[in-house]
């Protein structure tokens, strides 16, 4: 056995334990004071599961975003305890890097998820999302849920790359100790991610319900939201957060090619902008692909079931062949998730930072 493994596992059990009961509180009390126009308690007394859903998907992506802490916190605390004799200073820093990253993670979840409620309340204007929800419209309550946990999934890597800049220990070379606290430019790229990232949510909600308005002529989507029809709230909801998937595993290609040149010596600031710039372009390729492919699978699944008229269905309310779609639509975005992170790899080349500008796209 080794003692040194279980001794770490024991320690990351007691801190995440410890920090997942914390943030869990801190959650819920965070979303009583974002919804002051609710009484959270009471509407819960009263078996109100619009409310039920809201929360649950607030708390459970603060909970996604916090865990991307655990990783950097516990690589910091083994490189402490790997130290044969840790001077004072490198505990000390090791310790501060570890609280550090639970506090980063859980100020930016929660202020990023805050906007994420707000935003969507300014998307949807049509829609009195807390009148709604106070009357226990589920259908509303399940796209903005969906939202919430969407925009959880797609902030996690900008997070984690934020957090992996404070893991580093103390160089400690003989008893010399270096200083250097943070990993510049990868809090940089992270920086970068981050925004990118949250913008690309608000982007990809308000295509994808262009999208499914487009594709689903017959049917008023709002109109529908708005009289609790959940078969069409888990239609647009599995449709968005499927983008969402597809989109989250396509920027990994980007991100790659952003460290390599921040971590570039002679990486230049217009290298820099015209990475974010493709970053963009990217992002909004793989939206544009996305769509596409989970229209095909939706229109495949029409052509199998002839004899089940999957809109007009869910129109009337038909929770089981929303579901059947739901399950489709999310099932292609997890099977081909990888192959279009491979696909569009090959339309993304780091730039040749000693022959001047690079190109935008650059295809191999």
């Amino acid at each position: 056995m080794d003692f040194d493994i279980i001794m770490l596992g024991i320690i990351e059990l007691a801190i995440s334990l410890i920090t997942g009961f914390l943030v869990f509180f801190l959650s819920f009390r965070l979303f009583m004071l974002f919804t002051k126009k609710l009484n959270e308690v009471e509407e819960l007394n009263k078996n109100n599961i619009a409310v039920a859903i809201v929360m649950i998907a607030f708390i459970f992506g603060i909970m996604l975003i916090v865990n991307t802490a655990v990783a950097p916190s516990m690589d910091t605390l083994e490189q402490l305890l790997s130290t044969d004799t840790p001077d004072g200073l490198s505990i000390f820093l090791n310790i501060t890097r570890i609280v550090l990253s639970y506090v980063i993670a859980g100020v930016i979840a929660f202020f990023i998820l805050w906007l994420s409620f707000l935003f969507f309340t300014f998307l949807t204007t049509k829609i009195d999302e807390m009148a709604e929800i106070r009357n226990n419209n589920t259908a509303i309550a399940l796209l903005l849920g969906t939202f919430i946990l969407s925009a959880s999934i797609l902030i996690l890597h900008p997070i984690s790359t934020i957090l992996d800049s404070f893991v580093a220990g103390p160089d400690v070379v003989g008893t010399v100790v270096s200083m250097k606290f943070v990993n510049l430019p990868i809090l940089i790229q992270g920086l970068i991610e981050l925004p990118i990232a949250f913008f690309g949510v608000l982007l990809v909600f308000i295509m994808g319900f262009k999208t499914i308005s487009l594709i689903t002529r017959s049917l008023d989507e709002l109109t529908e939201l708005k009289n609790n029809n959940i078969a069409v709230a888990v239609f647009c909801s599995s449709f968005i957060f499927s983008i969402m998937l597809l989109i989250n595993a396509c920027l990994d290609p980007s991100y790659k090619v952003l460290k390599n040149i921040l971590s570039a010596e002679n990486a230049g600031l217009d290298v820099i902008f015209l990475s974010i710039l493709r970053i963009v372009l990217f992002f909004l390729f793989s939206a544009i692909f996305a769509f596409i492919i989970i229209r095909v699978a939706m229109l495949f699944l029409m052509l199998l079931t002839t004899k089940i008229r999957e809109m007009e269905e869910i129109k009337k309310n038909n929770l089981a062949v929303a579901l059947i779609v739901a399950i489709l639509v999310i099932s292609t975005a997890v099977v081909i998730q990888h192959g279009m992170t491979v696909l569009l790899s090959g339309f993304v080349q780091n730039p040749d930072l000693g022959s001047g500008m690079p190109n935008l796209l650059q295809i191999k």
